[in-house]
């Protein structure tokens, strides 16, 4: 035999056929170990080699390299059979192809290669080296590729080896045809699934295969499975060495389909190899077990009949098949028919037939045994019931094995306690870690994040709570203590010692195979797939390289088991987030050849890389289409690979705009590893056939095999996450996904686009009816304050009118959201189904303010019976004091002397105190806080998680408000751009021009210019908010201002307010987002708190009656002690009537009128400064320009907005503090409101006139205009003007010439500018040092101006 001797195999001798006996011959041994030496696996035996070596994985392992030695064929079938490759068996060695010529092959023996070896005795080899968890893969690998497997093992030490404990955990799903009229099918444990079992087995010597041919039986022409190894396969002629013996078996499990189905019930399909009468112990066992035992022979003689039909228990199941034209043994047959040893009918003979004929011969007969119906199943044993029968054989168990006993034997406890309790029962009482009191810890863990069902509770409040429910939920549970079954377990594995592995192996199939705990079993690939669903893809961990590919699967996202749940979009976007959020790698499986049916899923998983790349993440992505099995799959795809591309970059763009990263991300490449050419598979199909009799198809292992090679080299060259910093991921992901709204939770961008424009038209209607309601109940109080009439009769009226008006209001708007129904024709079919959401939201929002209105109005009307009866008081306590004082005069004409001012007092105190004792009031109480953080919830509804974690953080809202301003890096959601490039008109080319010098190498170095413009933009970012802030607080203060009483439309107007400046803002430059939006909002809310709060608290004080009455208490003593005195009380009645009528009165009238006289007394003047924007910047240069302060100018670039509203203000009070005639300007035109507008449109020339004007002048000017000041010229004017300033729209020009008033101002400033913003100074600017008269002539010329000494004059008309 060529090449034997190289290899040490001429002593190689057969452990086969007489070399078999009960014991194992020293020849048996030998043969064995010598195999197990050349194969390489002798370090492995016995039972040593475990499916972790097996699954080691590197480059090596998963190229398709043809085996060069004898060590590598082993490996090399395991590697295929791992990857189910159906070629496993097939041995791809170097020598293939290289021998001689066809007549040099055919002169050697069928043996002639050294790199040969029967496939059975490669398998024969690993299993008595694999440990039992490795056995039960290799199986379970072998039944995918519809390999028949061993289920009797021969062994080096004699005796057989019976395989029942790898065979407990296959479950498999059937559906025979006996259900072919009825939905469902079969799922069993194969391991105790009572089976109908037909052995076959081969007695002499035959001409042709038995293996062949029981493939042939078993498999339709399309496609025909080789389940056993027969002599046409590659190396199937190969002399077996160790493997005779072996008894194989298959499964046949029908599909349900006539065409399809062979034999139409699940049977057991045994096979022995080598000649039966060499194996009389396992002819003695197959004739136990076996529901009929075929005896393939073709030579009849007395030693066969002995062997045959000396056994009754053999003879009872006999059925021979004939596969010889010899007519000898035909009259052979017939004397055993009349003999009556044996039936005719049990005889199968090729006589006369073809091969189709013959084939379909022994179907018939297979089938006809099948029919027989009950006798049939009451014969037939499961694999676990053949136990008893093996034994008998003197087969070897492997479950007696005293480890896999001992570990089956805990499993088995473990599980008659589960199946005995129930999976609820053990749930619920058993693993209460995970169950019910889990899912509420879990649940409460993101309530505490996302507030979703907060409501009007207090945050701190509603938190605090959580968080005591959460810890009366974890002490109960530790109160619990470890459960009996958890204990179990536990012990289990204690005890088990080294072989945990083998009890939890032994644990988790029990679960698994067993119907009550499991609904199907899951198969795995080497990169995993499960039988039963063709689309499912590919997961893999390599532990080698600590990286994790994390699959986002189309079925996993829109799991159809999940369809019906609510929260199933958010679940998705929860869960593309989290993989999105913890993979280097990400593999995207479509089951189609385009992306069309997969837009949904795309989009999730674009949305979540989105998220993750804000913090950094950019993982490699490879698209997997499956079911592609079109060889020109990948080139007619390469048009749908830039469709796929594009739309790609589409999504990517909408999802951008969505989490306001749309500066950042343009395309899809910018948020993922990926290359359009490289990273797309076409996968073919997973199955080759119709399950369950279909094997793994062979392009779908290789397609994945070269998945897999590709996923190595991509962590080979390029750095996996480490266990740390995944771990670190983990936590960071699992926080953001806890405290994410996940407000976009839709089918795709589409819908959710048009639900974000559905959402900003409700919003508006929603502040249309709140406004319009608003409107309709100050016009109700107003009436209600004013109300003479029966109140109660009023209160009817309002009941009945309040639901009206609001059922009108609210059909209004439901009018108009229909409207917008309709128009918007484009988007109808994508927001229809939030149409109903819509109007239940108007409806809820309708009762909401009925509520509130009618509470409003019972509070007027309460308000209003405590004036009333204030007012009933006052007139009864009015009557009172007047019987007091007519008794007190005639008891003191009885009296010889006066009655002082003490005396009187106590009088008067003591009517006081009784009257003031019936008075009772208690101001509504208000939460304006907790209205504030509701507004403040629902205002940013539709952001993510940056608001709840700050109000989840133990602080409020007012001490939040109350920290210093800052912005950093993360508050910018813009690309670096230097804050002088945000300046508009002059200002902004002069620091266009600071800028150009600055960023000179010859000037900067370059360090110091990334230095440079860091800190300016960050100052130029925290300039515009603080600016933004002080408008936001400028408006807070003239809400303040108007005095009036506290309401929850106060805080939405404000959040509206500083949504409007947000995206001035964001129109700008700047990009606002999500962090820096939330920031501002909570500050300026803190600070508005406080500010409302002082606000409704004197509005209280002063419609409190009792501190009305406090305060007209000198007026009534004021007239007692007149009337007392019997003096003329006109004076007193006129002055008391003007400090507590009139004057009020005409403060109030003359603030709706004095602003708008000053800007036309302004006008009139001629105050160049305020008549333009030009102007008023020549005004402010100039005025700088005399302070000589670098403060001064900095507050000017930094705040501008509010350094021009101060000077404003500066140049108006100024203005109206001048004299005119020895009286101020500001005397002059309140005299002149008052005269021409109030006092002769409205007053009479009365005694209070002549008072108030000629009696006490000094004293009611000084307090009337110190009132005005104070109430009016803070505010009215420099309001109009600032008002009128932001509405001119100045276009930046970049590219404007820089006045020499700035080129000036920075040679002046050179080192100040540069210590500020930590730069260089600027050199080379010495022709900067401009002389002042050369700047104020380009003034002159620049701006139409003539600069004086005290200002500017107009000399020539410019349209600013």
């Amino acid at each position: 035999m060529r090449g034997m001797n190289n290899l040490g195999i001429d002593k190689y001798e057969d452990c086969t056929e007489e070399n078999r006996g009960g014991e194992a011959s020293t020849d048996c041994r030998d043969a064995f170990q010598q195999l197990l030496k050349t194969l390489g696996l002798w370090e492995f035996y016995p039972n040593k080699l475990s499916l972790n070596k097996v699954k080691e994985m590197n480059i090596e392992t998963v190229e398709d390299k043809k085996s060069t030695s004898t060590t590598d064929i082993p490996w090399h079938f395991l590697r295929l059979l791992m990857e189910a490759n159906s070629n496993a068996r097939k041995q791809d060695t170097s020598e293939d192809g290289t021998s001689e010529d066809d007549f040099n092959s055919y002169s050697q023996s069928p043996n002639a290669t050294a790199m040969s070896f029967h496939p059975l005795d490669i398998i024969s080899a690993i299993f008595v080296c694999a440990d039992t968890i490795l056995q039960q893969e290799v199986i379970l690998r072998m039944s995918l590729c519809q390999f028949a497997f061993p289920i009797v093992m021969p062994s080096p030490e004699g005796r057989p080896t019976f395989l029942m404990h790898p065979m407990r955990f296959f479950v498999r799903r059937y559906r025979p045809q006996s259900m072919r009229d009825r939905a469902g099918y079969i799922e069993e444990c194969m391991g105790t699934s009572s089976l109908p079992t037909f052995a076959f087995v081969r007695f002499g010597n035959c001409s042709s295969s038995k293996s062949k041919l029981l493939n042939q039986v078993f498999s339709n022409s399309q496609p025909s499975l080789d389940y056993f190894v027969h002599s046409d396969m590659r190396c199937g002629d190969i002399s077996r060495k160790v493997s005779d013996g072996m008894i194989e078996m298959i499964w046949y499990l029908p599909s349900g389909s006539k065409d399809i189905d062979i034999i139409p019930e699940a049977v057991a399909v045994m096979n022995l190899r080598g000649d039966a009468q060499n194996f009389p112990e396992h002819v003695q066992f197959l004739s136990k077990v076996a529901t009929t035992l075929f005896v393939f022979i073709e030579h009849l003689n007395e030693q066969a009949e002995a062997f045959l039909f000396s056994n009754p228990q053999i003879q009872q199941r006999l059925f021979l098949i004939i596969n010889s034209q010899v007519a000898q043994i035909y009259l052979h047959l017939e004397r055993l028919i009349e003999a009556k040893l044996i039936a005719k009918d049990h005889i199968l003979t090729k006589y006369r037939k073809n091969k189709e004929d013959f084939l379909r011969t022994i179907r018939s007969k297979l089938i006809e045994i099948l029919r027989k119906g009950a006798e049939v199943n009451e014969e037939a044993l499961s694999l676990q019931a053949m136990i008893p029968a093996a034994r008998a054989s003197k087969f070897l168990i492997d479950e007696d094995n005293n480890v896999i006993s001992e570990a089956w034997g805990k499993s088995e406890e473990i599980l008659r306690g589960i199946v005995s309790k129930g999976i609820k029962m053990i749930r619920e009482r058993e693993l209460y870690f995970q169950g019910d009191t889990w899912e509420k810890i879990s649940g409460i863990d993101k309530e505490m994040c996302q507030l979703k069902s907060l409501s009007d509770a207090n945050v701190s409040d509603y938190v605090s709570r959580l968080q005591r429910e959460r810890e009366d939920l974890c002490r109960a549970l530790a109160r619990r203590g470890m459960s009996n079954l958890m204990r179990q377990i536990i012990l289990g594995l204690q005890t088990m010692g080294n072989q945990r592995k083998l009890f939890l192996n032994c644990l988790r199939n029990a679960l698994e195979s067993n119907s009550v705990t499991v609904s199907h079993s899951n198969i795995m690939l080497n990169l995993e797939t499960e039988e039963q669903v063709q689309s499912q893809s590919i997961q893999e961990q390599l532990t080698e390289q600590s990286c994790f590919i994390l699959i986002l699967d189309t079925e996993g996202l829109r799991a159809q088991e999940r369809s019906s749940l609510d929260g199933q979009n958010e679940h998705d976007n929860e869960l593309a987030t989290l993989v999105a959020g913890l993979s280097d790698l990400i593999i995207i499986t479509m089951s189609t050849e385009t992306a069309s049916e997969t837009k949904d899923i795309l989009q999730i998983v674009v949305h979540a890389l989105i998220r993750m790349k804000v913090v950094g993440k950019r993982p490699n992505c490879q698209f997997v289409h499956q079911m592609v099995g079109d060889v020109s799959a990948h080139q007619k795809n390469v048009g749908s690979h830039k469709s796929l591309h594009q739309e790609l970059d589409t999504l990517t763009k909408i999802e951008a705009k969505t989490e306001g990263q749309d500066h950042k991300f343009s395309k899809f490449s910018d948020i993922l590893d990926y290359d359009s050419k490289k990273n797309n598979w076409y996968i073919p199909g997973l199955w080759c056939g119709t399950p369950p009799m279909a094997l793994v198809s062979m392009g779908y292992s290789q397609k994945v095999t070269e998945l897999k090679h590709k996923i190595l080299q991509h962590f080979l060259n390029r750095r996996p996450s480490t266990m740390q910093e995944f771990i670190r991921w983990m936590e960071s992901t699992w926080n953001a996904v806890k405290h994410e709204n996940f407000i976009f939770s839709f089918r795709n961008s589409l819908v959710a686009d048009a639900y974000n424009r559905l959402s900003e038209k409700y919003s508006d209607l929603e502040w249309k009816l709140r406004s319009e309601v608003h409107s309709w109940l100050q016009k109700e109080i107003s009436q209600i304050a004013n109300c003479e009439g029966d109140l109660q009769e009023l209160k009817g009226t309002l009941d009945i009118d309040v639901p009206r008006m609001i059922s009108e209001k609210k059909s209004q708007i439901l009018d108009e959201m229909e409207r917008y129904f309709q128009e918007d024709t484009n988007q109808a079919h994508l927001i229809e189904n939030f149409k109903a959401e819509t109007a239940a939201g108007f409806d809820s929002l309708s009762r909401e303010l009925e509520t509130r209105t009618k509470m409003r109005c019972e509070e007027a009307l309460n308000r209003r019976r405590d004036l009333n009866e204030l007012n009933r008081i006052l007139s009864s306590f009015s009557e009172r004091i007047q019987e007091k004082i007519d008794l007190l005069l005639d008891n003191l004409k009885l009296k010889s002397t006066d009655q002082g001012d003490n005396e009187l007092s106590e009088a008067f105190e003591t009517i006081w105190r009784e009257v003031m004792a019936s008075v009772h009031f208690q101001p509504i109480a208000v939460n304006i806080e907790g209205d504030m953080e509701k507004s403040l919830r629902e205002n940013t509804r539709t952001q993510g998680r940056i608001l709840p974690m700050k109000l989840t953080s133990g602080k409020s809202l007012v001490e939040l408000s109350n920290v210093e301003w800052k912005i950093t890096e993360q508050h910018l959601g813009t690309n670096k751009t230097s804050f002088l490039d945000m300046f508009k008109g002059k200002l902004r080319a002069a620091y266009t021009l600071i800028r150009s010098y600055h960023q000179n190498k010859e000037n900067l170095e370059d360090e110091n210019v990334a230095q440079w413009e860091v800190t300016a933009r960050l100052l130029e970012a925290k300039k515009k908010t603080l600016q933004l802030i002080s408008q936001c607080d400028d408006y807070v203060e003239e809400i303040v201002k108007r005095g009036e009483s506290y309401n929850l439309l106060l805080c939405n107007e404000l959040l509206r307010e500083v949504d409007r400046n947000l995206q001035t803002l964001d129109a700008e430059t700047l990009k606002v987002n999500e962090l820096l939006s939330t920031d501002v909002k909570i500050h300026v809310c803190g600070k508005a708190i406080q500010r409302f709060q002082e606000m409704y608290d004197r509005f209280c004080d002063k419609h409190n009656p009792l501190k009305r009455l406090a305060n007209e208490r000198h007026y009534y003593f004021t007239m007692f002690k007149s009337i007392y005195s019997e003096k003329d009380q006109s004076e007193t009645c006129a002055r008391l009537f003007c400090d507590s009528c009139l004057e009020p009165a005409l403060l109030e009238a003359l603030k709706q009128q004095l602003g708008s006289t000053i800007v036309d007394h302004l006008k009139k003047e001629q105050k160049i400064e305020l008549t333009s924007r030009r102007n008023l910047q020549v005004g402010i240069m100039l005025y700088l320009k005399k302070l000589k302060s670098f403060d001064k100018y900095c507050q000017y670039f930094e705040q501008t907005g509010k350094f021009e509203q101060v000077w404003v203000k500066e140049q108006v009070l100024n203005h109206c503090k001048g004299l005119n005639n020895n009286k101020s300007m500001f005397y002059c035109i309140a005299q002149e409101v008052l005269q021409q507008k109030l006092v002769t449109d409205s007053c009479t020339a009365t005694a209070t006139a002549i008072y108030l004007y000629q009696k006490d002048k000094g004293h009611w000017e000084q307090r009337f205009f110190r009132n005005i000041d104070e109430l009016l010229l803070k505010r009215r004017y420099i309001e109009m003007q600032c008002e009128e300033y932001s509405s001119w729209n100045i276009p930046s020009n970049p590219k404007a010439r820089v006045p020499s008033y700035w080129k000036w101002v920075l040679y002046t400033y050179n080192k100040e500018f540069a210590e500020k913003y930590k730069v260089n100074p600027a050199r080379n600017i010495s022709n900067w040092n401009i002389p002042w008269e050369k700047i104020v002539s380009e003034l002159e010329a620049e701006y139409g101006v003539k600069v004086g000494e005290t200002g500017i004059i107009q000399t020539s008309y410019y349209q600013g």
